[in-house]
């Protein structure tokens, strides 16, 4: 894609819906459409203004799309999209697994690595850094 204008913003959500990338950075949309910077933060600025994406942590975006339910009601999907390798762990897992009744806003996720505590939505996102 040489030039955003060239092709409609539907292209880069269907390509990326294709894709199964819902959790993307520009970095991503200039790898895999072939856009300069410029351009991929271009995208990025209208897809928002759209409400097509939202963005969880600078420079981490979500794919909304045209269903954003889908992707919104998933707080575990999104919990281990912005940290890899990770997944859902502690009391979040005790919860989906029913094996306990506490609800809780805040998703807990085993990580390899450092992140801080990321607020979006409804939830809090907090990560444990494991070996």
């Amino acid at each position: 894609m040489a030039n955003t204008q060239d092709k409609d913003y539907t292209y880069i959500l269907t390509e990326l819906s294709n894709k199964g990338i819902y959790c993307f950075s520009p970095r991503d949309l200039r790898t895999i459409f072939g856009l300069t910077e410029r351009q991929a933060y271009e995208a990025i600025r209208v897809l928002k203004r759209h409400r097509l994406i939202a963005m969880v942590e600078k420079g981490k975006n979500l794919l909304l799309g045209f269903a954003p339910g889908k992707v919104l009601g998933n707080p575990f999907y999104i919990a281990t999209s912005l940290v890899t390798p990770s997944y859902v762990s502690f009391r979040s897992a005790l919860n989906f697994y029913t094996l306990t009744e506490q609800v809780s806003s805040t998703v807990y996720v085993a990580a390899t690595q450092k992140h801080s505590e990321v607020k979006f939505g409804n939830y809090a996102y907090k990560y444990v850094r494991l070996q």
